[in-house]
């Protein structure tokens, strides 16, 4: 919103370009509603998206970026249309965003005249920018992000290298940026920020970045760089973040450490994952003691941790999963800050006590490992801030805590497949309020579900017990469980009625059970039930005449006691992939409907 004095208004010529600027543009959910209103229409200091300056009262500043990212309103639309020419007389603008907006017509070359501005944003503007006007007369500019836009050529970017002033400079993710960009890049050797992720890039990392000694901050992911890692780019005796994730680049890890050792002080988040990286963490990490981020994930690293990991004082967070490390997972306690480690599909074969004293923690992941002996609350002790835990295929890890043990944590997140959990249900369970996703499957659990569980986790939205000796009946849950997306109790010991779900559901698989009665809960609306499994049960009864599934593409009601005809409404399932009803006592004859569902999707059709 505009920052206005109370006696200085905008100025007429001002406004008015304002006007003809919003004349131009569809703006469907009014985000330039205060932008001529009556009450507002003689101060454009006070519009939404406008900042005056306080002395002259000149626009200085046009924030219009429309929706971005997963978690954009959607009270905020893109503003669709041309870039008036009267956006030229604002002389003074220092500030214009026009990101995440759909722009037609491309960018006018006037813009170029705007010689004040210091902060151009064009990320995200729609398929008419395919050129960018040559806009190398803007020498107070220190800010260009030009990411994100599919059909930009890249061929004539040149005027980039005589911004003099540009310290910032982003073109993620544009189509077709290659080694070109070399061309004319490293003549900006002022540059603080540059991020080319997203992009064509290949062959070795240049040398020439090493000229780049105002780098803060370089983001080359995404990209198909390969080779080895320049020696001299620790050069940049201010750099704070190196992402090079996401590409070809190989070369041993201790040799890469020591190539940046000269920026060992000021390195505070290193990305490295995905790559063909080998060797080994030594423990020259010891020296970059501003580490808060370390992902070297998905390498080829191998051998143990070394102590010297735990001696980073500000290491937040840590991935050293999918690689090939062995050993035991040293004493992080001094790692005071850490809330997140991941230590996912690895080798390694214990886990040190100390673990528990990490107070800040808030994901551990060590699933597909080759841990042994026991987990217990000594491991657990002090994680009270933890959210997510996966322990998951490690397939002789006993999982084993006392009866009256209560967490310090409240899980979001808990999976514990492949592991030796049961036979009792975990009773410390009963303390928990925040799950969303249990996944206890193949874990030893033999004996009933205690009754408190189905009402202890209202907000679970997966649940999967499957694969253990587990009997009881399951209530309805409907209401107990309103949020449940996916429910897996397959091969258990289950009695009783098939429960009610909210309708909300989409995988449903309760197959291999005990489970009697009718499936008279079909009727309900389940608009995106998209699998369904109930074969290998003793249910019975004729299937209903109310097949309504519209997302349905798995449904296996075979091996039951199902009898009567088949209905002609399951014909009308047209998304079916799989139908099977076989090993029931279904007679009459087939239903006319069914022959549709060949010419659709259905590939398993099993009916005898």
């Amino acid at each position: 919103s505009g920052v206005a004095d109370g006696n200085i208004k905008c100025l007429q010529t001002e406004l008015e370009a304002l006007l003809s600027f919003k004349r131009e543009l569809l703006d469907v959910r009014g985000r330039l509603s205060s932008w001529g209103n009556e009450g507002f229409n003689q101060d454009c200091c006070t519009w939404r998206g406008v900042q005056c300056d306080n002395q002259t009262s000149n626009v200085i500043r046009l924030d219009l970026r429309g929706p971005s990212g997963p978690n954009a309103s959607a009270a905020i639309a893109p503003l669709i249309g041309k870039i008036s020419p009267a956006l030229q007389e604002l002389k003074q603008l220092k500030y214009l965003d026009l990101s995440y907006n759909r722009i037609s017509g491309g960018i006018p070359d006037f813009l170029g005249t705007l010689s004040k501005l210091e902060y151009l944003n064009l990320s995200c503007i729609g398929d008419d920018f395919t050129t960018v006007p040559k806009l190398g007369d803007l020498s107070s500019l220190n800010t260009l992000d030009l990411s994100y836009n599919d059909f930009l050529s890249v061929n004539n970017l040149e005027w980039i290298s005589s911004l003099h002033q540009l310290r910032y400079l982003a073109i993620r993710y544009v189509n077709n940026l290659n080694n070109s960009v070399y061309t004319w890049l490293f003549k900006l050797s002022n540059l603080t920020h540059l991020d080319l992720s997203g992009n064509t890039l290949s062959g070795q990392i240049p040398d020439s970045f090493c000229n780049m000694k105002s780098l803060k901050r370089l983001d080359l992911s995404r990209n198909t760089l390969g080779g080895g890692f320049p020696r001299c780019l620790g050069n940049s005796s201010d750099l704070k973040l190196l992402q090079l994730s996401s590409n070809n680049l190989d070369g041993q890890l201790p040799e890469i450490m020591n190539n940046l050792s000269c920026v060992s002080h000021s390195l505070e988040y290193l990305n490295l994952e995905e790559n063909h990286i080998g060797g080994s963490l030594t423990d020259i990490v010891a020296k970059f003691a501003s580490l808060r981020e370390l992902r070297l994930g998905r390498n080829k690293l191998n051998e143990s941790i070394p102590g010297a990991v735990g001696e980073l004082p500000s290491l937040v967070l840590l991935d050293l999963s999918w690689n090939r490390i062995t050993g035991s997972v040293p004493d992080l306690f001094l790692l005071s800050s850490l809330r997140e480690l991941y230590l996912s599909h690895n080798q390694l074969t214990g886990v040190t006590e100390s673990i528990g004293r990490l107070s800040k923690l808030e994901k551990l992941y060590l699933d597909f490992n080759l841990l042994e002996d026991t987990i217990s609350e000594a491991h657990l002790f002090k994680l009270l801030k933890l959210r997510e835990l996966d322990l998951s295929y490690n397939t002789q890890l006993h999982i084993r805590v006392s009866s009256d043990w209560l967490p310090p944590f409240q899980l979001d997140l808990i999976r514990f497949t492949h592991c030796k959990l049961g036979p009792q249900f975990p009773n410390w369970l009963r303390n928990q309020n925040n799950i969303s996703e249990l996944d206890f499957s193949v874990s030893g659990l033999s004996r009933d579900v205690p009754s408190w569980f189905w009402e202890q986790l209202p907000g679970l939205t997966f649940l999967n017990l499957s694969y253990n000796d587990i009997g009881g009946n399951v209530p309805d849950l409907s209401k107990k469980m309103s949020d449940l997306l996916c429910i897996d109790l397959a091969t258990n010991k289950f009695t009783g009625p098939i429960p009610r779900f909210p309708t909300s559901v989409i995988t449903v698989d309760l197959s291999n059970n005990m489970f009697s009665g009718t499936i008279s809960f079909i009727c309900d609306n389940f608009d995106y039930l998209g699998y369904l499994d109930l074969s290998d049960n003793r249910l019975s009864g004729v299937l209903p005449h109310c097949w309504t599934l519209r997302s349905i593409m798995h449904l296996n009601l075979g091996t039951n006691n199902f009898f009567g005809e088949i209905p002609d409404s399951i014909g009308s399932l047209q998304t079916m992939g799989m139908l099977h009803l076989q090993n029931n006592h279904l007679t009459g004859e087939l239903p006319q409907s069914l022959n549709g569902l060949g010419t659709t999707y259905l590939t398993s059709l099993l009916l005898s």
